[in-house]
């Protein structure tokens, strides 16, 4: 009996090691582009790249090394005076994936899965300072959808081409609407403080210090909005609680800080950058009110 177990064993270590990751690998190099919003390239700004596998820190225009992953990848850069730049980008499933599955069994499926090996990011990213971007990448499909989308295609490519005659007029595609209230340009850090000076934050009462001190640990993108008369509001997050209000976080917290105080509100934040500016004429006193901190 206990011949038949070590043999067992032994053939099971052979067959896990038949089963290792044959993706090529978990490791891939990204390059990262800085730019600023007219398209004119940004050189020597500081950017990190983080996904739940590490953090690696480049200077742009540059490359590195990462661990690829099923989570996403989170690219900053900063370079002063201009606002951080943020892009959020989706794994994708790479078509080695599915090879493993056939060669590498389940095992070395979860192998790849794990470790990273059978997901990619794409090889060149631009970040343009002032703006957050979400790159949302085509989701692996399952081999046998993978077998038959590549199954329809040899098909088309081996079918002879129909006579002219016999074609289908296509009408010539629409032009893209334009927007009618097209985005104007993210606004410039004015170097006024440190994001994280909670003293600097202006008008603001203590309750109002404190929820700025819990917005600044908010993930990107996110903007902070405060009052002459002490009002404030601080947004993140493309998506609002409320649906009918804005998604952008800049729009949304100024919107909700004017409808919070008889006051002029004012842009204090956005993402890692303070924008605000001291006005060059003395706004009048007025005792802090306080207002409720939100995502709404």
């Amino acid at each position: 009996m206990n011949y038949f177990i070590r043999l067992f064993v032994s053939c099971g270590c052979v067959l896990a090691a038949g089963c290792a990751s044959v993706s090529g690998g978990n490791t891939q190099k990204m390059y990262v582009q800085a730019q600023a919003q007219d398209g004119k390239p940004v050189d020597g700004a500081d950017c990190s790249l983080s996904n739940d596998k590490g953090t690696w820190r480049i200077r742009s225009p540059g490359d590195t090394s990462i661990t690829r992953s099923n989570k996403r990848m989170e690219v900053k850069c900063d370079k002063s005076p201009l606002p951080q730049g943020v892009v959020s980008v989706e794994s994708a499933t790479r078509g080695a994936m599915f090879g493993n599955i056939i060669v590498g069994g389940v095992v070395g499926a979860v192998i790849d899965h794990s470790s990273g090996a059978a997901y990619e990011y794409p090889e060149v990213i631009k970040v343009v300072m002032g703006r957050f971007t979400a790159m949302d990448q085509p989701k692996g499909t399952t081999p046998a959808a993978t077998a038959e989308a590549q199954k329809v295609a040899r098909t088309k490519a081996a079918a002879p081409a129909a006579p002219a005659s016999a074609q289908a007029y296509v009408p010539p595609a629409a032009p893209a609407p334009v927007a009618a209230n097209p985005p104007g340009p993210a606004p410039i850090a004015s170097g006024y403080a440190r994001i994280d000076d909670v003293d600097a934050v202006p008008y603001l009462s203590d309750k109002g210090r404190e929820d700025y001190r819990q917005w600044v640990g908010r993930p990107t993108p996110k903007a902070f909005a405060v009052a002459t008369d002490g009002a404030w509001f601080g947004a993140w997050s493309l998506k609002p609680r409320d649906p009918s209000h804005p998604s952008d976080p800049s729009e949304r917290a100024m919107m909700l800080c004017q409808q919070r105080t008889k006051g002029t509100c004012m842009m204090y934040a956005v993402n890692g950058s303070v924008v605000w500016t001291k006005p060059s004429t003395n706004a009048a006193a007025a005792v802090p009110v306080v207002h409720q901190l939100g995502s709404n």
